[in-house]
């Protein structure tokens, strides 16, 4: 046997262990991208509403366990998998900092108790990163969790769907849950939703946040166009335009313009795609009863109208309260109020702006880091993703609607977003697996 092909052999051989090696790991992977078509809490476990288990949840620490058992390939990380990890470790390092000075300084419950959520779900989510990047992934594997993501995406939008319409009341969603406000917190409000006409119902089986059903609709299509890397124009044409109609129907007008920019980017890149989506449109338009959803229109028509309190929700007044907190505080401009104080700093409201969130905790210096670490992610993407790019146009598209949601944050409001998407990070910036 010459030595090339010994060498290939050899490699083969080696790929294969690896494969063999993390069968169990890729399992809670895909486990994962599953449990992202329901995200309500399975059981009322735990100290707060804010932590109680979703199968989210249970895939990680499925993951968690199989990674500390050995399933796990130090191989298969990439450069710029390695390189993120060492900017996520040093933001993780001085969230904590941050947290721990604020305690002893201020130490107000509520601030505490916020910010000790707030870190239990980033070592949460910085370890599913550091997990993900441990997993190679062949063609095969590939296609494993293009299916999952499928799935979870058809759920979602299903589930928005009939929600919305109430054809599923929203109450029987959480109905295994308690429904006292005291202990169920915002779970409580699926029921409290269904009493009411004028309301955000196609919340489906995601969140209580219609931002979070919204941009999670977004990252999942995001992810499965990836996965496609080019192919399947006609399919890919189909889930953009389910996944538009059920963005519509969750109400959030920062999700849909941030979908609405992916869209547009990607048609554009993508001819062929655009060419069976206007003939999939044209069938929606010619069928649909827009009646039904005459009060939905109407407010996304408000995206590009003037900006005022009334199209705002309010923002104005939270974002005020948070200002003048900096501007009584001068040495918070600097270094924030502490990881986990917004609720305390806004009068007992988070930023809904992540970059006043930002500013509201970590201060001027947090706020550089955090900008620095989205440049960073996005000279990756733009480098190493593949055809298409589509995290990488997400990612711009979420940074922009973050102007009005604290989407990059670990809030209970954004449930298990931060995970999927750090998830969705490890696998674009993955080495490339050479087929045996």
């Amino acid at each position: 046997m010459s030595f090339p092909a010994a060498a290939m052999n050899s490699e083969a051989s080696s790929q294969q262990t690896e494969l063999s090696r993390t069968r169990f790991s890729f399992i809670m992977l895909a486990a994962y991208f599953l449990s992202q078509a329901y995200l309500i809490p399975i059981a009322a476990l735990g100290p707060s509403w804010a932590v109680w288990p979703r199968f989210a949840d249970l895939a990680f620490f499925g993951m968690f366990t199989a990674v500390a058992l050995g399933s796990r390939s130090g191989a298969a990380f990439s450069a710029a998998q390695a390189a993120l990890l060492r900017s996520l470790l040093l933001v993780y390092a001085l969230c904590c900092i941050s947290y721990g000075v604020m305690v002893v300084v201020r130490g107000e419950k509520m601030a505490v108790l916020d910010g000790l959520q707030g870190l239990a779900r980033l070592t949460q989510f910085f370890l599913l990163y550091w997990f993900v990047s441990q997993i190679p992934l062949n063609a095969a594997r590939l296609r494993i969790l293009g299916f999952t993501i499928d799935f979870a995406l058809g759920v979602v939008c299903l589930s928005v769907a009939l929600t919305y319409f109430g054809i599923v009341p929203l109450r029987l969603l959480t109905a295994h849950l308690p429904q006292d406000p005291g202990v169920a917190g915002n779970w409580s409000m699926f029921a409290r939703l269904d009493k009411f006409d004028d309301v955000h119902k196609g919340l489906g089986t995601v969140g209580y946040n219609h931002a979070y059903t919204a941009i999670l609709i977004l990252l999942l299509l995001a992810l499965r166009l990836h996965l496609l890397a080019g192919s399947r124009s006609l399919w890919a044409s189909v889930c953009v335009l389910v996944a538009l109609g059920a963005t519509v129907l969750t109400e959030s007008r920062a999700g849909l313009a941030a979908f609405l920019l992916f869209a547009a980017v990607f048609f554009l890149r993508n001819p062929k795609a655009l060419l069976g989506g206007l003939v999939l449109a044209l069938i929606v338009v010619a069928r649909m009863d827009w009646r039904k959803i005459e009060s939905t229109l109407d407010r996304h028509k408000t995206i590009v109208s003037t900006v005022s309190d009334d199209n705002l929700s309010g923002r104005p007044l939270i974002w005020g309260n948070h200002l003048r907190s900096l501007r009584d505080h001068p040495l918070r401009v600097i270094i924030g109020g502490g990881f986990g104080s917004a609720r305390v700093n806004g009068r007992g409201s988070d930023g809904h702006m992540l970059y006043l969130q930002i500013l509201s905790e970590g201060g001027m210096l947090g706020l550089v880091l955090f900008l620095a670490l989205a440049l960073q992610v996005l000279i990756s993407l733009y480098r190493y993703e593949g055809p298409g790019r589509p995290i990488f146009w997400v990612t711009l598209a979420l940074l922009l609607s973050s102007f009005t949601q604290e989407t990059f944050y670990p809030l209970p409001a954004m449930g298990h977003f931060l995970g999927l998407y750090l998830a969705a990070l490890a696998l674009a910036l993955r080495r490339p697996y050479a087929e045996a």
